[in-house]
């Protein structure tokens, strides 16, 4: 996989039999299945979306052969569902859609989605609540330039959860771990966020450090 020599690979799922699918934080070592905070969703006989994820390990799997990244992928790996056309499921009698997103935009073939866009529709499209876990908050996008690091604010999700807030009256609520590898400025960004709500009548927002 010579085309690729920096970046993470963050994405942790199963696909079995082209049958089941478990999507999950977890990777597989002790500590993420015995110490860490971790969470999974298992889809067990849901051929439409383990075929489709099938096609996002096929994908990861080629990048090994590749040593470029290329503008036009195999019909094997785009997506067979997206937001436009997601998938049909019926969960408890109730019907639902759905599809998968990857990230980055380098990384999605034809029709898929973008991980970005669909966290976007997800919270423009709430009316009463967002509530958010993640271990890190830290909307900054953080390079080595020079031989020194530069920063600068990377607004996409900062934005979209002060307009749920201020302009829609959505109540949010956000989880974020602290930790050792917790970044001092992601105080900042907690307590920016935690000032809109002091004038502001009708305005719920918390935000908790766990």
């Amino acid at each position: 996989m010579s085309a690729l020599t920096r970046g993470g690979l963050h994405s942790n799922f199963w696909v079995v039999d082209r049958k089941h699918v478990f999507i999950g934080s977890a990777s597989m070592d002790w500590r993420s299945l015995s110490k860490r905070k971790e969470l999974g969703v298992m889809v067990y006989n849901c051929s439409c979306l383990a075929i489709d994820l099938h096609r996002v390990f096929s994908f990861y799997w080629q990048l090994q052969y590749r040593d470029y990244i290329p503008s036009i992928w195999s019909k094997r790996v785009t997506a067979l569902y997206g937001k436009d056309s997601p998938v049909t499921l019926y969960l408890n009698d109730t019907e639902v859609t759905a599809y998968v997103s990857t990230s980055p935009e380098l990384f999605c073939p034809k029709d898929r989605a973008k991980d970005i866009d669909v966290i976007q529709h997800v919270m423009q499209e709430a009316k009463l609540f967002i509530y958010i876990s993640v271990t890190d908050y830290l909307p900054l996008l953080i390079r080595t330039s020079g031989g020194s690091l530069v920063s600068r604010y990377w607004s996409p999700i900062d934005e979209m959860i002060r307009e749920a807030v201020v302009l829609r009256g959505v109540k949010v609520r956000m989880l974020i771990s602290f930790w050792k590898k917790t970044h001092p400025l992601t105080f900042n960004f907690i307590m920016s966020l935690k000032s809109l709500c002091m004038e502001l009548a009708n305005c719920s927002l918390e935000v908790v450090s766990e």
